[in-house]
């Protein structure tokens, strides 16, 4: 179990903010999904601006062959044209010096000696050589949104908002239950499991009404119940504007 989880059994709620962040998060999805997404492109905002050329966080990334895909659209979609040429570039002569090393097989080694194939193992040289390092950032910015929703759904009206939200994705409410205490963690998975029931009935009334043989509309809380029942299984999200 990380660390930081097993320091949000004992953290105290200290911002309030956490409240009406995670209230205004559950309108537009999985709560945690949109803060962190939110967090993360303000990281990845600062880095271009502020952090490309230092020199650990360079490090970092020519090791890890850049971002991963999710966070190399972030990339893509900031503010910095200049900070991704940066990274880009120092990423690139990486992997051209991997590329150019293994020119006259000196590089194959023993393996090669004993049968092993060398373009194989300079495949594996030019990916990636560690995790993407703004996914190994997860633990951190989770645990204070974790310690703020096992606070706040002691509160009446907070839990009725989140009764009615779609609750958490299938990810988050799995980091969340291995964060919790064992009876925040049974309160979740109830709470949970009454919003995807309702959710699974929503779905059957969508796939119904989209057979030929019934001619009823489809309602409007109905027409975007399949992406909805996409993010909570898989934890995908895209903000769809939201900003």
């Amino acid at each position: 179990m990380p660390q930081t989880h097993r320091h949000l059994k004992e953290a105290p709620v200290t911002d309030p903010r956490t409240r009406d962040d995670l209230l205004e998060a559950m309108r537009l999805g999985c709560p945690l999904c949109v803060l962190i997404e939110r967090a993360e492109r303000k990281a990845i905002d600062h880095f271009l601006y502020d952090q490309v050329n230092d020199i650990s966080q360079r490090d970092a990334l020519r090791a890890s062959r850049g971002l991963c895909l999710p966070h190399s659209e972030m990339l893509a979609e900031g503010r910095s044209a200049l900070g991704v040429a940066i990274l880009s570039r120092d990423i690139l002569r990486t992997l051209t010096a991997e590329l150019e090393a293994s020119g006259g097989g000196s590089r194959g080694g023993l393996k090669s000696l004993l049968g092993g194939n060398p373009n194989a193992q300079l495949a594996d040289r030019i990916g990636p050589q560690a995790g993407c390092p703004m996914c190994a950032e997860h633990p951190r910015l989770e645990a204070p949104l974790f310690t703020g929703l096992f606070h706040n759904l002691n509160d009446a009206n907070f839990a009725a908002a989140f009764d009615a939200s779609a609750g958490l994705c299938r990810v988050h409410l799995a980091n969340g239950l291995r964060a919790a205490p064992q009876a925040a963690g049974r309160d979740l998975a109830a709470r949970q499991a009454a919003i995807w029931r309702r959710m699974e009935a929503v779905l059957d009334e969508f796939i119904r009404k989209n057979d030929y043989r019934f001619n009823e509309p489809i309602l409007e809380h109905e027409r975007d119940v399949w992406r909805r029942a996409l993010q909570a299984t898989s934890g995908w999200y895209h903000r769809d504007g939201d900003e």
